[in-house]
């Protein structure tokens, strides 16, 4: 989430692993992987927190790349690791293993990873994710489920929606952010 890329920076190292971590993931998101994957495996040797986050953008691009199991292998034990410590990066990394079961036609394993991942969730739009995707994978498998009809998950998006909209109202100072436009001259 936007949240989790642009928080303040612990150190120099970490903000400079931060700004990586979000260019890796930009240039994945516009086809670009190969360039991503080589920012990201920079990453993988700074600030621990940032070594995670670099795991999951990781697997993400290994999906990319056409290999689920080795994707499937770092989101599960990203997972497991940032349980206790991480939970909204051991629920994004579960959001992301159930689409990858989503795609591979596993709608059980993939509801069960998105349900694991709404209870661990503690930020409203990883929860959201969570019921999203698993929501999507009921739908396939011709499911429903207490909880997951489309008016909750539609309340779930609303609320990640209106929390995350209060987020970027505040900077971290406390004051409205500084919105700068520009002019053209015609």
């Amino acid at each position: 989430s936007a949240r989790r890329r642009s928080g303040a920076a612990a150190s120099p190292s970490h903000a400079t692993a931060a700004r990586r971590y979000l260019e890796a993931e930009l240039l994945m998101e516009g086809g670009r992987v190969t360039e991503a994957e080589a920012l990201a495996a920079g990453i993988t040797d700074e600030e621990p927190g940032a070594h995670r986050r670099a795991r999951l953008l990781r697997a993400r691009l290994l999906r990319s790349r056409g290999d689920v199991d080795g994707a499937l292998a770092l989101l599960d034990a990203l997972a497991a690791e940032a349980r206790d410590d991480a939970p909204d990066l051991a629920a994004e990394a579960l959001v992301e293993a159930g689409r990858v079961s989503l795609a591979r036609g596993d709608y059980a394993l993939a509801t069960s990873r998105c349900d694991d991942a709404a209870g661990l969730a503690r930020d409203p739009i990883g929860r959201a994710q969570a019921l999203s995707v698993g929501g999507v994978a009921r739908v396939f498998a011709g499911q429903t489920a207490p909880g997951t009809s489309a008016a909750s998950t539609s309340a779930g998006l609303t609320a990640a929606s209106r929390a995350r909209a209060a987020r970027s109202s505040v900077t971290a100072r406390g004051r409205p952010p500084v919105r700068r436009c520009t002019a053209v001259a015609t």
